[in-house]
């Protein structure tokens, strides 16, 4: 309700437990909002979600995925550009659609994406490692709600570019970082040294090599 109230989804997003019935099988989840604007939650239905699958379930070869509105990953685009990328061994999601029903309520087809996870990294023969991502929505609240106003009042198409801060940020940052105070292992203390380098907005190759990152980049669309 707050969120809607705002338009725009704080970072202060709570997972609850699910049950997801997939083929007469019964999978226990986690499931939360997705989404920063509210194109992705704002009607009754077809909320963007984000869901990760317990006790090592998977669902079409996904343990953590996201539901949407197919419009909202702009499809067919994506899929067709996430299997073009795979002809030049470029690692990207899988994409399927399903149709949803949310406790009796039809909710129509929706977009479910794979996310980035251990079971991902394991599918495609990658070692488990850091994962990073570019900060392609790193904004403020405040920036938030200004895209949003402009966008609505003025009908402003702004160019792409607004959405970009030139970052890039650890992909699943909270749980590596809490990984990280309770275990010893090298991996761990890396993450806390490169998180500590981008949140004080260190260079970009003071923390990766930059052509070892380009020869095995992974693509989440």
């Amino acid at each position: 309700n707050s969120a809607v109230k705002l338009k725009v989804l704080k970072n202060n997003r709570q997972s609850v437990p699910a049950k997801i019935i997939y083929s007469g099988k019964t999978y226990l989840a986690d499931i939360k909002l997705k989404g920063n604007l509210s194109g992705h939650w704002e009607h009754p239905k077809q909320w963007s979600l984000k869901v990760k699958l317990k006790n090592g379930y998977s669902i079409k070869g996904m343990n953590e995925f996201s539901l949407t509105k197919h419009r909202e990953r702009a499809y067919p685009s994506n899929p067709m550009i996430s299997d073009f990328l795979k002809i030049f061994n470029i690692f990207t999601p899988e994409f399927h659609t399903f149709l949803i029903n949310l406790n009796g309520d039809d909710w129509g087809i929706m977009l479910a994406e794979e996310q980035i996870s251990g079971l991902y990294l394991e599918k495609r023969n990658l070692k488990d490692s850091i994962v990073f991502k570019p900060q392609s929505q790193y904004r403020t609240l405040s920036k938030q709600l200004n895209y949003y106003n402009n966008y609505i009042d003025n009908k402003i198409y702004h160019n792409i570019t607004f959405f970009f801060d030139k970052k890039f940020d650890i992909y699943n940052k909270k749980k590596n970082l809490i990984n990280s105070k309770k275990s010893n292992y090298s991996n761990n203390k890396v993450i806390k040294k490169i998180h500590d380098k981008i949140s004080n907005n260190a260079p970009l190759d003071s923390y990766v090599d930059l052509e070892k990152l380009s020869d095995t980049f992974a693509v989440s669309l």
